[in-house]
Formats: C-alpha cells, structure tokens, sequence
C-alpha cells in the first residue's frame, strides 16, 4: 500500500496502529495489547485532501476509537476501569474525546489544535473568559512545577528542564460542520511549560486534555507522569525495526509480511522487558 509522503514517493508497506500496555505503578511494560495493520490503495493518494467531507468512521483517524472500543469489549470490567489511554498529538480528535468521554474512558491526550473553548475561572490576573484553548489554560494560575531530564537527541544535550505547571476545567467547542457531535465537551486541560529555559533552547511545552483529576498539585503532576510513559510506545517500535528487524524482512506476499511482524512484534516487546529488569 502507498506510505504515503512527498508527491514523487514510491514507497509501499503495511501501516500498523500498536496499544501497549504499561503498569504505571511499576513502569515496566505489561505486554501488546491490540494491533490494526493495513494498507493504503495507491490509486487513492491525495485523498487526505477530502477528509472534511468524509464520514469519521472512513479515516484513518478512527483508528484511535476502533482499538478503544475493542479493547473494551476484550478487557475485564475490572482492569478496563484502571486503564489510562494515553495519546500524543494524532489523537487530539474531537470525535475521539467526545467517545471517550461519553462511554466514561479514561485518557491523557496531547493537545494539538488551538480550538475554541468555554471557560470561567480564576487566573493570576483575576476572572477570564477565553475563546481559545492555549491561552486559557496559559493564563490558569500556577498549580506547582516538575523537573523532567531531556534526552539526547540528535546533536542535543541531555539536560534538566524545570516545567511550570497550570491546569484548568474548560469546555471545547466543536466546529460546525461536526454538527452530529455534542457541541460542548467538559474536559481538563494540564499545561507543562519551561518559562525559564537556557538561551538558544526551545522551551518545553505539553498541553495535555485528560479526563483525570486536576484538583491538587500532587494530580496535575501525575497526569504529567502519565503522559510521560507515552514514550514507551517510541521504545517499543525502535526494539521492533532495530533490534527485531522487523523493517529488514523481505517475504514474497503480504500475509507473511504480516505473520513475520506480528511475531517480532511479541519479540520487540521481550527485548523492552529484558532491559527493564
């Protein structure tokens, strides 16, 4: 299927949506828990173009609510009610909160439009009422800080950033032409900024939508924790393509494309296991 990418790519492949399960407790990696592979019809390229007039359920972006509502029906009552969905920037979808919220879910997701929002609440500056996500919850007053250890990366140093925490109760307000969702969800929003980074640094920044208690400081910094683990996901297909292989296997169909990946997927994940003990 077509990857997809510059209008002269040629790439083909298999696209994969992975859930991982991770005991946040402990940290360490519990084991897969859902996988949806598929493949992109070449003849339909550009057709992302369109996505406003398609219906949710034919995007790729419901890919998040397809796993959800799968894991729902495949978990204990009991477990599934422990479980915290956490998502970076692709989940950030109004159809996608309001499943969740509605079927009582719960989730972190990093926000990634600046949408329109409802909200009353006391600021450092006193009342406000904004219109718009990032600034309201920017202007939330202060809620506590946490210091996290930046990684290496590429030609970046590994360093200490101290995040300013604010948090706040908001109500996102949906477009109009997604008239068949609820026009308001209620929904907490957390901010994690580093307002006082070193000089020629790129600030830190999270906007994170969750369903979880925001009341107290010791609840903002955890919805930070959880959203932390997120990375676990980039471990797990980092083990999967390089310590696996699972990229370098050249099979002659697509089936035992998909039988080879699925075994190294189950391999990728003992190798994250391995290193955590």
């Amino acid at each position: 299927g077509d990857l997809g990418g510059p209008k002269k790519a040629t790439g083909l492949g298999l696209l994969v949506h992975s859930a991982l399960l991770v005991d946040a407790g402990t940290e360490r990696t519990v084991g897969l828990v859902g996988q949806d592979y598929w493949a992109r019809d070449p003849a339909e390229r550009g057709k992302k173009y369109s996505r406003k007039t398609r219906a949710y359920e034919e995007k790729e972006s419901f890919k998040w609510q397809r796993l959800s509502e799968r894991l729902q029906s495949e978990l204990d009552p009991e477990l599934s009610a422990r479980v915290v969905t956490v998502c970076d920037r692709e989940a950030d979808v109004y159809a996608y909160l309001a499943f969740k919220i509605a079927n009582g879910e719960r989730f972190v997701v990093r926000a990634s439009w600046d949408r329109n929002v409802e909200c009353e609440a006391e600021s450092e500056q006193g009342k406000v009422l904004d219109e718009h996500l990032f600034a309201a919850v920017g202007r939330a007053r202060k809620m506590g800080e946490c210091a996290v250890q930046v990684p290496q990366r590429g030609g970046r140093p590994a360093r200490m950033a101290t995040l300013t925490l604010r948090a706040l109760r908001i109500r996102l307000v949906r477009t109009e032409r997604l008239g068949t969702l609820p026009k308001r969800i209620a929904i907490n929003a957390v901010l994690a900024r580093e307002e006082s980074p070193p000089s020629e640094v790129k600030p830190l920044e999270w906007l994170l939508l969750t369903s979880e208690s925001i009341s107290i400081s010791e609840e903002v910094i955890e919805v930070l924790r959880l959203y932390r683990l997120r990375w676990r996901i980039e471990e797990f297909h980092k083990a999967w393509k390089s310590g696996a292989g699972v990229e370098r296997r050249r099979m002659a169909n697509v089936e035992n494309i998909e039988r080879i990946a699925v075994v190294l997927a189950f391999v990728a994940v003992r190798l994250l296991q391995l290193r955590e003990r």
